[in-house]
C-alpha cells in the first residue's frame, strides 16, 4: 500500500495583503499515484512505509553504534584508571606493611633495654630512681643514674601505686638484672621484675600459660620464649597449640631410628684390612707364615720384605 501525499501550494491575494496558505491532501490508493488539480502549482511525492522504517532504523542503529563506541572507550579508560589505582593501593599497602615492620623493630629494640618493676612503692621520680640504684647495688651491680636512660610510671595515678618502666643504657645490663631477679625478690620484699613486651606478646603469653600449666602437670619442662612455648625441645606458637586437639605437644618426639645399611664390597674390604692389621701387630710370625702359604711375600713389622732363603 502506498501513501500518496498531494501538496498544493496556493498563493491567494487578499485585501489586507498577500498571505500564503498550504493545502494538503492525503489519500490511500493502489497502483498509480493519484493526480490532483487545484488550480496552482502542485508538489507531489510518494514515500513507502518500508523505506521510512529503514531510514529511521538506520539512524537509530547508527546512534546506538556511536554510543556503544563511546561507551567502550569510556570503559577502557575507566578500566585503565581502576588498574592504576589498584596497583597504587597495592604499592601503598606494601609500603605501609614495611613501615609497620620497621616501626615494630624500633619498638622492639627499645624494649630490649627495658624492664618493668612492680612494688617499688616510692612517692616520686627521684625516690624511685634512688630505689632502682639501691636494688642494683644489692646484687653486686654497680648502680648509677648514668646507667638509666629513663624512668616512667605506667598509667595514670601516683608513683607508689603503679608499675615502673625503667630503660637501661644497654641490653647486657638488663640481662644481668634479670638473672638476679630472684635474689632481688628475696632482698626487697614485694619487688617483682618483668620483661617489657608488646601488648600482642603479653596477650599471647597469657593464653600460652594454660598450655604451660598442662605440660608442668605432666612433669614436663615448659619454657616461654617471647610469644612461643618450648616443650620437649620443640617451639610451639599459640595458633599451633590451639589447633592441637589431641595435645600432641605433650608427647615426646620420637627420634628416627637409623636404618642399617647393607654391607658392600668396600665395607668388607675395610673390615678384612682391619683384622689383618690387628693380627700383624699381635703375632707377625703367624701372619708371615700364612702369607707364605698363600704365595705372598712375607713382611716384617716395618713392612720390609723378608727373604726366607737367607
Amino acid at each position: 500500500m502506498a501513501l500518496l501525499l498531494d501538496a498544493q501550494i496556493k498563493r491567494d491575494m487578499h485585501t489586507n495583503g498577500p498571505q500564503s496558505s498550504y493545502c494538503f491532501k492525503t489519500q490511500e490508493v493502489s497502483g498509480a499515484p493519484l493526480a490532483g488539480n487545484y488550480g496552482g502549482r502542485v508538489l507531489r511525492f510518494t514515500l513507502t512505509t518500508e523505506k521510512l522504517f529503514e531510514t529511521k532504523l538506520g539512524s537509530v542503529n547508527q546512534s546506538i553504534k556511536s554510543m556503544d563506541s563511546k561507551l567502550d572507550k569510556n570503559i577502557v579508560v575507566m578500566s585503565r584508571g581502576i588498574a592504576t589505582i589498584t596497583e597504587e593501593l597495592k604499592s601503598l599497602k606494601a609500603e605501609q606493611t614495611k613501615q609497620g615492620v620497621q616501626i615494630e623493630q624500633i619498638k622492639q629494640e627499645e624494649r630490649n633495654t627495658n624492664l618493668i618493676f612492680h612494688g617499688i612503692n616510692q612517692p616520686n621520680y627521684q625516690d624511685t630512681l634512688t630505689k632502682i640504684i639501691e636494688i642494683m647495688n644489692s646484687v653486686g651491680i654497680q648502680g648509677s643514674k648514668y646507667l638509666i636512660k629513663n624512668i616512667r610510671k605506667l598509667g595514670k595515678g601516683n608513683w607508689n601505686e603503679l608499675p615502673i618502666l625503667v630503660s637501661f643504657v644497654s641490653n647486657p645490663l638488663k640481662i644481668d638484672i634479670i638473672r638476679n631477679k630472684k635474689t632481688i625478690g628475696e632482698l626487697h620484699a614485694g619487688v617483682v621484675i618483668k620483661d617489657d613486651m608488646s601488648k600482642e606478646t603479653r596477650e599471647a603469653r597469657s593464653a600460652l600459660s594454660k598450655f604451660a600449666k598442662m605440660a608442668t602437670e605432666k612433669g614436663y619442662k615448659a619454657v616461654m620464649k617471647k610469644d612461643k612455648l618450648l616443650v620437649h625441645g620443640k617451639m610451639w606458637t599459640l595458633e599451633e597449640l590451639q589447633k592441637d586437639s589431641t595435645n600432641s605437644f605433650l608427647s615426646k618426639p620420637k627420634r628416627p631410628r637409623e636404618e642399617e645399611s647393607p654391607p658392600n664390597a668396600s665395607n668388607v674390604k675395610k673390615t678384612l684390612n682391619s683384622i689383618e692389621n690387628y693380627l700383624t701387630k699381635t703375632n707377625p710370625t703367624e701372619v708371615s707364615t700364612e702369607n707364605s702359604k698363600m704365595g705372598s711375600t712375607p713382611k716384617n713389622k716395618a713392612g720390609v720384605t723378608v727373604n726366607k732363603n737367607k
